[in-house]
Order: structure tokens, then sequence, then C-alpha cells
């Protein structure tokens, strides 16, 4: 059987997913069965190298049912380590700060592969969580923008040459620093709440999600593909969930929102 162009980029995207999901998982069964199907993903992609014959329904292995089982049957204690799987980027190639660089490469993922499905034009939410979830996507780009000011920074950094313009950059940048991660650790706390309550309204019955069993399918030519094509809005709201746990154990910042006010030279002088 000849295959098309999309046909055999699906075969390698499904065998590309169960391998992260493999490397991620601890529940020996459920390597197993992620380990016999992505042999048999290894086979087909080799006798499509070799344009060999192909008999798509005899195997019956490329519904997207079997990666969406795989993610679906995780729990808490069985999920994606996404400290082990999120790709290490740096912000420039002349920056020395692994800290800074672990951070964006995480804020980054979260823009690339949670943004668009947890967005308006595909999770639909009640009126109330829906203004939250507004109010959120309004505080990330703030700090997308604190980001990219950052980033330029940084960039002319590496550029100056006099001693004392370079001092009074770093200071600069170690400032901006400091105030991004009390930002993204507001940011994320308020991200948890938010998940935190629509999973629990949902497992009580309510209707807080319109559409929690509709599948995430990717609609628009110009949006960027992410890991959860195919899962129900439910599961990638937990996988949200445990995604903003780990960013939070890369971030190590407290909970600010606890105080009742904080004062930003306190947090930098301690830092300092």
């Amino acid at each position: 059987m000849s295959l098309s162009k999309k046909e055999i980029e699906k075969i390698y995207n499904i065998k590309d997913k169960l391998t992260v999901t493999y490397k991620a998982a601890t529940n020996e069964k459920q390597k197993k069965r992620l380990s016999k199907h992505i042999k048999q993903i290894e086979k087909i992609i080799n006798e499509i190298e070799e344009g060999k014959y192909i008999n798509l329904e005899q195997l019956n292995i490329f519904s997207d049912e079997i990666q969406i089982n795989e993610l679906d049957e995780m729990n808490e204690d069985d999920r994606i380590n996404y400290i082990a799987i999120v790709e290490n980027l740096k912000i420039t190639k002349t920056n020395k700060d692994t800290e800074m660089d672990h951070i964006f490469s995480f804020f980054k993922y979260f823009e690339k592969h949670f943004s668009t499905p947890l967005g308006s034009n595909y999770l639909k939410l009640e009126y109330k969580f829906s203004k939250r979830r507004d109010t959120f996507f309004t505080h990330f780009e703030n700090i997308n923008h604190l980001l990219k000011e950052y980033i330029d920074d940084v960039k002319v950094l590496s550029e100056l040459k006099f001693k004392e313009q370079i001092d009074q950059f770093k200071l600069r940048i170690n400032q901006q620093k400091k105030y991004i991660l009390v930002r993204l650790s507001e940011l994320l706390h308020e991200f948890k709440d938010l998940v935190s309550e629509l999973i629990l309204n949902y497992e009580k019955g309510f209707n807080a999600i319109i559409n929690p069993l509709e599948k995430y399918i990717y609609k628009y030519p110009k949006t960027e593909k992410t890991d959860f094509e195919g899962i129900e809005m439910i599961n990638i709201l937990k996988e949200s969930s445990y995604y903003a746990n780990d960013f939070l154990e890369v971030l190590r910042m407290p909970d600010f929102r606890k105080k009742s006010s904080f004062n930003i030279n306190k947090i930098n002088s301690k830092n300092e």
C-alpha cells in the first residue's frame, strides 16, 4: 500500500509520542505495552523506508487510540515527568545563567504545548472560569514580554566592552531576573488554583468545563502542533496541573500571594 506524506508523518509522530511516554512511565505493565507498540511501529517504519508493501488494516496500530489510551491511563504516581522531558533551551548563545535557561525552557514548553489547547478556541468554560482563564493568559503574556526584555539585555551585555557599563547591566539583569521569578511564582500558583477548581468541579459532576471529553484536534494551519493532539480536554487539564507542579519545583520560589503584601526590594536583598 502506498502511503501519503501526511500518513507517513503521522506514523513518525505516533512513534515519537509513545517513546516520550515510555521514557516517563514508571508502571512496568504500561512500559511493556508501550514497548510492544513502539516495536510494531519501528517495524513498519523500516518497511516504509525499504519501500515494502504496507497493510495498515492488518496491523491496525495507526489509530490515535493507542497513544490516547496510554496517556489517559496515567495517574499522578505514573505520569509524564516534565523535568525529564522538557528540552533545555538557551536564552542566547552567550547566556551563562543556566537557571534562567531552564526556566525559559519550561515557560516555552507551556507556550508551545498547553497555551493553545487550553485557550478559548478549544477549552470551553462557563463564564466565571472563562474570565479567570483570560486573566491568566494576560499575565502570561506580560511575563513573556518581561522575558523578551531580559533576553534583549543579555544580548546587549555580551557586546559591552567597558567594565562600568558591564557592571551596570549585570545589576539590571539581576534585578530583572528576580522580578520575573516572583511574577512566575504568582502566575503558576494562580494557574494551579484555576485548574484544581476546574478538575474538582468536573469530578463532582458540575459543568464548569463545557466540553471535558472533547478531544483536542489541531484546527488552524498556522497553529503549532502540540504533544496533546487527540487527548480529551479534561486529561490535558490534568497534565497541565502536573506540569505546573514540576515547573514550580524547577522555579523553587514560595507562593508570594500568601503574604498580605511583599516588597520586591526585600526579596532582592534576601537573594543577593
